[in-house]
């Protein structure tokens, strides 16, 4: 039912992720489907949904992102865009803003 695919790769962890992911661009099996991937890590990219970049390691946004949560984060929770979203409504828009400024 849907007329784009966007399949998110993290690519800072996983044994065979670069396997995969290039399996993923070259044949991605349909055009709905739009490969993206993660860089540095999908932390980072939480992360600048609420704050402003700075420059750390992977580990220390998920630092912070525990501290922002006031709760143990994990990568896999479904709710973390709904946590940020709650923290910081328009999120999404300064994310946006502020990757354009990195890039």
């Amino acid at each position: 039912p849907y007329t784009k695919i966007f399949p998110v790769f993290d690519r800072d962890s996983g044994s065979n992720l670069e396997d995969v992911f290039n399996n993923a661009i070259l044949n991605p099996g349909s055009d709905k489907i739009h490969t993206l991937y993660t860089n540095p890590c999908i932390e980072y990219w939480l992360y600048i949904h609420l704050e402003n970049s700075k420059t750390a390691s992977c580990k220390d946004y998920q630092r912070e992102l525990t501290r922002i949560f006031r709760q143990e984060y994990d990568k896999t929770d479904p709710e973390n865009l709904n946590r940020i979203l709650k923290i910081n409504p328009k999120g999404i828009l300064d994310a946006i803003r502020r990757s354009e400024q990195i890039n």
